[in-house]
């Protein structure tokens, strides 16, 4: 009935709201209880996010999620209060056109936030290759400028320890000295806690020197110790001033980012001399370890200030790998020896050092070899157990090429008393190589070294190489990518592309340059190029060599010396079918033979280079003498063969000069041993496809090792 009376019971609709100009803005906002909406959103997220933050530590969660979370919050505050300006009140029940529009302009900007802040704080930085360096590389190798991850987000470094070992990461110093001539102080008693743990705590995995003096205390804790896979980090600062020490530590547990200690050392510089022993002795403490030896505090390693002065700068020298200024290193141990003739570490140190020319062929004299022998025994005699002495020891027994059982014995004792510096364990590895279970022992060894050292690039350089003679180029490729993530370079792009090239064939990228005259780097460019058949490429380089002799790359297998230019420059003329230029570099080979005094580490080669010198001048009759004559006293009584790279140096002789069984038999041999040859470097050489295209036993290697390459998925 139209004039009936609604019930008293029923309410009519309510009306709807007026506009906002009719009604106010503020007496919406109070009836639509906006303000009321907006706090109990924000008291909700606040909740949130501390929860998040307790399940995040709890399971370890990314830190983009907390980011994510923020932003996720901070767009639904505007959404609530929209939701609120419309809903607030019962009377508006339907979403609007104008809410709709609203809300999703809202969501569009917070897309925008959201991809804008959860990304990595940094972008991907592209690291250029110094002005002499290749372009940029095509694919599938890495390029010479490789886009460097963010610390914040990159994956570790190494993964965390899988021996169940803590593994601790000792950050720089801070120096706050007065003088800044005091900082090798701080940086060298650095080095010696590190080198004391490593040495006392054999249940604890110490991350080295080399590595840890890339990183920064600006970066947090947390971050360092997953990029490191450390369990616990020491930090701490070092204070000199005149006769007076402070040093100031804290041990953090990286798994709870919860402080364990803190302690203060305040210590005349004389009493400073046993520092190393005494955090050493409170670390392995508080990680509830067990030290090897006495526990009590070690004797000082000198009685001298100014000699432990001296030895901390020649030890940094050392370390930094310093090759120009070697003399000086030398020097400063001598004087640190002048203030203390009984600092057994100083010799060792010392007899480290000229070892080192001694195995990379830089200084093969006989009183550089005197040298070494009278300050191992100096060190042995005043120090018999220390690790640092016996490492020392086996160092110079491995590159003086000692019989292979007591090469072995010897590192196995200097394992036994303590940690190893990362670089020994990798020349250990190199030693253990030629054993009956070389690959496995090698890999041991090197993954235990990567994994205390994952920074230092002369380490990884080894580690890579040695990986590519024991023939696993997954892990070689592997090494390489660290070392490019951390230092891109032209060196490394150079060799990730020849493991790619020796083991799945894959072409060498025409962007690369393969000329580089450093002469450390021409014996395996020479190679990578000669097998690549760039001969023009090739005769460019040797053409425009400064010098006519270079190191011979031989893996720290010292006394060896050096190889003419004349040598791969005899080789091409060979390939390129010129005699008479052949012929006039046999001559310029025999001459520098001539030259030479013939050592116990030198002979074999020596008789190779004369091979190939007669080979060359178109002996083939002698060069074929010479070279059986080098492969039957290749191995002297019990010592160490000669590497790979020898043993295929007289394969290409014999190839060359008409015995190609004997050949083929060296290669069939270099095809499967520990250490030997890559696949690509059998099966591509010219030198020896071309002069054993017609021997059929060769020719069924070539296409079994072509097989095994074409199998091979690498990346």
């Amino acid at each position: 009935m139209s004039g009936a009376v609604p019930h008293a019971d029923q309410s009519p609709d309510p009306p709807e709201h007026p506009a906002t100009g009719e009604l106010g803005v503020w007496p919406r906002i109070r009836e639509h209880k906006i303000i009321q909406w907006a706090l109990g959103y924000l008291a909700a997220a606040l909740a949130l996010t501390h929860a998040e933050e307790l399940v995040a530590r709890a399971f370890e969660w990314p830190e983009f999620i907390s980011r994510a979370l923020i932003v996720v919050l901070a767009l639904g505050l505007p959404i609530a209060i929209t939701l609120a300006w419309y809903h607030g009140h019962r009377a508006s029940r339907h979403v609007t056109g104008a809410e709709a529009s609203i809300i999703a302009i809202l969501l569009l900007i917070g897309s925008g936030l959201l991809w804008a802040l959860v990304r990595p704080h940094e972008p991907a930085v592209t690291q250029s290759v110094p002005e002499d360096a290749a372009p940029p590389i095509a694919s599938p190798v890495a390029p010479a400028a490789v886009p460097v991850t963010p610390a914040s987000t990159a994956a570790p470094l190494v993964p965390p320890p899988a021996s169940g070992k803590p593994r601790i990461a000792i950050l720089p110093f801070h120096n706050l000295s007065p003088d800044p001539a005091n900082a090798f102080f701080t940086d060298g008693l650095h080095e010696e806690i590190i080198s004391t743990l490593s040495n006392r705590a054999p249940d604890l995995e110490v991350i080295s020197s080399t590595t840890m003096m890339t990183y920064s205390t600006a970066k947090p804790v947390k971050e360092i110790a997953r990029e490191l896979g450390a369990t616990h980090v020491l930090e701490g600062s070092v204070s000199r001033e005149g006769s007076e020490v402070r040093l100031t530590l804290q041990l953090i547990d990286a798994r709870r980012d919860q402080h364990l200690w803190s302690q203060d050392y305040n210590r005349t510089l004389k009493r400073a001399l046993t520092l190393q022993s005494e955090v050493a002795n409170e670390v392995a403490s508080q990680l509830s370890l067990k030290l090897s030896g006495d526990t009590q505090p070690l004797k000082a390693p000198t009685a001298s200030a100014q000699g432990y002065d001296l030895y901390l700068k020649a030890l940094l020298k050392l370390r930094n790998g310093d090759r120009a200024n070697v003399q000086e290193t030398l020097h400063l141990f001598t004087q640190a020896l002048a203030y203390d003739p009984n600092f057994a570490l100083a010799y060792a140190q010392r007899a480290r050092a000229r070892i080192v020319m001694y195995g990379r062929n830089t200084d093969v004299s006989e009183d550089n070899l005197r040298a070494i022998r009278e300050d191992l025994a100096a060190s042995q005699r005043l120090a018999p157990n220390n690790p640092t002495v016996l490492y020392a020891r086996a160092f110079f027994e491995f590159v003086d090429r000692q019989p292979i059982e007591r090469v072995q014995a010897s590192y196995r004792a200097a394992d036994a008393a303590g940690g190893a510096d990362p670089v020994w364990l990798v020349v250990e590895a190199i030693a253990f190589a030629v054993g009956p279970s070389g690959a496995d022992d090698s890999s041991r060894l090197l993954e235990r070294a990567v994994a205390l050292d994952p920074a230092d690039r002369t380490l990884l350089g080894l580690a890579s190489g040695l990986y590519v003679r024991i023939r696993r180029p997954a892990d070689a490729l592997r090494v390489i990518d660290l070392q490019l993530a951390q230092f891109p370079s032209a060196f490394a792009a150079r060799a990730r592309a020849d493991v790619l090239n020796k083991f799945a064939g894959t072409p060498l990228p025409v962007s690369l340059d393969w000329t580089s005259r450093d002469p450390l780097e021409l014996e395996s460019n020479s190679e990578v190029l000669r097998r690549a058949q760039r001969y023009r490429d090739l005769e460019s380089l040797l053409a425009a060599l400064p010098y006519d002799s270079f190191p011979v790359a031989n893996e720290f297998r010292g006394g060896v010396g050096m190889r003419p230019t004349a040598e791969p420059r005899g080789w091409l003329q060979m390939l390129l079918g010129n005699r008479t230029l052949a012929m006039e570099a046999g001559r310029e080979v025999l001459e520098f033979v001539a030259r030479q005094r013939p050592t116990r580490a030198n002979a074999t080669f020596l008789q190779l280079l004369s091979a190939e010198g007669w080979l060359f001048s178109g002996g083939p009759e002698r060069a074929r003498t010479t070279a059986r004559a080098a492969a039957s006293g290749q191995v002297d009584e019990g010592a160490f063969p000669v590497s790979p790279q020898m043993r295929s140096q007289i394969a290409q002789v014999l190839a060359w000069a008409g015995a190609p069984d004997e050949a083929t038999d060296i290669l069939e041999q270099l095809s499967v041993s520990i250490p030997g040859l890559a696949p690509g470097q059998i099966a591509r050489d010219p030198l020896y496809t071309v002069p054993l295209a017609g021997n059929p036993r060769y020719q069924a290697l070539k296409a079994k090792l072509e097989a095994q390459m074409a199998a091979t998925k690498l990346e």
